[in-house]
This record gives C-alpha cells, structure tokens and sequence, in this order.
C-alpha cells in the first residue's frame, strides 16, 4: 500500500515538472543568425537594444518579445556609372573644366559598431547614405587639379580621393576596402585640344627625325665623296708609281746601251784602230776592215769580258 503511494507520488512530482518545463520552454524559442551576417538583439515590445553583445552565425534561445536585427558582413560594392548604384560623377577641374568620372568602391561595415549603426540607421538605409558620403567626398578633389593631371598624375588623385572617402566611411563606423576610377571623360573641346596637341606634337617628332635622317644622308655621302677622293688619289698614286717604275726601268736601259756603246767604242779603238768617229760613220758593226781581211767583223759578247771584236 505505501508503495503504491510512492508511486503515485512520484508520477505526479514527474507531471509537474513536464508542466513547468513546457511552460519554459513555451516562453523561449531558438532564433538563428546566418552566415555572413552579424545581429543585434532588441525587444520587439519595448524596442530597447541589448548593449554589449553582436551575434555572429549560429543559433540563439532568445525570448518570444526579442528578434535579431541583422546586418550583412560582405564586402559591398558602390560603383558610379551608366547603370550603376549611382550615376557618373561630375566635377569641376582647376581650369576650370567639367570632368566626367566613373568610380568603383568596395566597403565593408565594422560590426563591432552595430548598436550605433542601428541607432543612426533604424531602417537600415546605410548603403544609400554611403553613396552621398563618397559622392561628396570624390567631387571636391578634382578643383585642385588640371585637365592633364588625370592623365598624368591620376593615380595620386585615385589616393587623395580614397583617403577622403575611407574617412567619412570611418567616421560613419565603415571601412574602405577598394577604389578604383575606371574612367574619365572631359568636355570635347577639351579632347579636342588635347587631340591637337598630340597631333603637333606627332608632327614635330616627325619633322625632327627627318632633320636626323637628312644629316645622316649628309654624312653617308661626305663619307662617299670622301671615299671616291681616296680610291681617285690611291689610283693617280699606283699609276704614277707604275711610270717612275717605267722611266726608271728605260732610264737603266738607256744607262747600259750607253755603257755597252762606250766599252764598244773602246774595244773597236783598241783592237781595229778605229776612232770613234768612225764607228759611228760606219754604224759600229758594219764597217769592213781595209786591212789585210776583208772579211766582216764579228762582235762577241760575253758576261766577264764584255764585247771583243775580230774577223774571220
């Protein structure tokens, strides 16, 4: 009999405590917050925030009078453009000139701040508030810079120009991740000019390489006419070289029919008694002795003994 009142004890004991824990858990419900997201926590009744506490990914018991207020942890991009976030940026430049600019941005928001985002963006129009801040930011830089300077210089200003807008980003609890000028566009009288110009500038290139090439032909025929000068002197050289060779060649032949006529002239005096002057009256050779021979003279003549005259 005791144990059965035990028992029924112990049931009703065990029915009470399913009663109040479904009670319990009647009160509470499980809320989750999803990949690249972070959340804030507020009453859903008394729209007080939880200060202290950003949940990121995952799944929270939270009471049925609390919800999530969750912000996307990505990376977002802004672009100004023709079919962009927002459309092409117009500016003045120091000239003064319209310039024309397209520009792509990628942020991020600091979720360690949300609790002041939530208070400055209740309906969360923060990506719309970030496009004025960088529109503001970007249009002021070019009036300290000329027309040529975003040609010349445009990644200096691509620097000035995200170093104000990572700024008034940071100032409104966001961060720049990118920026980028992805074009620009000046007046067409601008472009115009500027067109000019590299077309004088092309021309006055051409005309400068035409002087070198015409000092260079200068040179190529001075070198010529030199040359044709050199091979003419080389050539009047060699043929009056070939006749000093000639006239010397004569002159030492001229020089041995002499020397050969006078050791005639000698020998014909010395063995014949003829003079000189009859030698040449009878042509050296030709005379006939008067003397006792009447026969013709022979002339011999050798190497060693020179000429010797006799008859047969």
């Amino acid at each position: 009999m005791a144990s059965k009142e035990g028992a029924a004890c112990c049931s009703v004991l065990l029915l009470l405590c399913v009663i109040i824990l479904s009670t319990v858990l009647m009160g509470v419900s499980v809320k989750d917050v999803s990949f690249w997201n972070a959340a804030i926590k507020i009453n859903s009744i008394t729209k007080k925030i939880e200060t202290g506490v950003v949940y990121m990914p995952g799944k929270y018991y939270v009471s049925p009078s609390e919800k999530f207020v969750d912000y996307s942890t990505k990376w977002q991009w802004i672009t100004f453009a023709t079919g962009g976030d927002s459309g092409i940026i117009s500016a003045k430049t120091s000239n003064p000139s319209n310039i024309y600019l397209e520009v792509s941005i990628m942020y991020r928001i600091r979720e360690e701040n949300l609790h002041d985002i939530y208070k400055k963006w209740p309906t969360k129009s923060i990506q719309r508030d970030f496009i004025l801040f960088a529109k503001d930011a970007i249009q002021k830089v070019p009036e300290n810079y000329t027309n040529n300077d975003f040609f010349t210089n445009r990644e200096q200003i691509a620097q000035v120009m995200s170093e104000r807008v990572n700024t008034v980003f940071r100032n409104n609890y966001g961060e720049l991740i990118l920026f980028l000028i992805t074009d620009v566009q000046l007046d067409s009288s601008f472009e115009t000019s500027l067109e000019n110009q590299q077309a004088s500038k092309r021309d006055a290139e051409t005309a400068i390489q035409q002087q070198v090439i015409d000092v260079l032909q200068g040179q190529i025929s001075v070198i010529q006419s030199n040359y044709s000068s050199q091979v003419a002197q080389i050539q009047a050289d060699t043929q009056l070289t070939v006749q000093v060779a000639n006239q010397t060649a004569i002159s030492l032949g001229a020089s041995r029919v002499i020397e050969a006529q006078r050791v005639a002239y000698d020998q014909f005096k010395k063995q014949l008694g003829f003079a000189a002057a009859d030698v040449l009256e009878y042509h050296y050779y030709r005379k006939l002795r008067t003397d006792n021979s009447t026969g013709p003279l022979q002339v011999f003549v050798s190497g060693s003994s020179g000429i010797s005259i006799a008859s047969n």
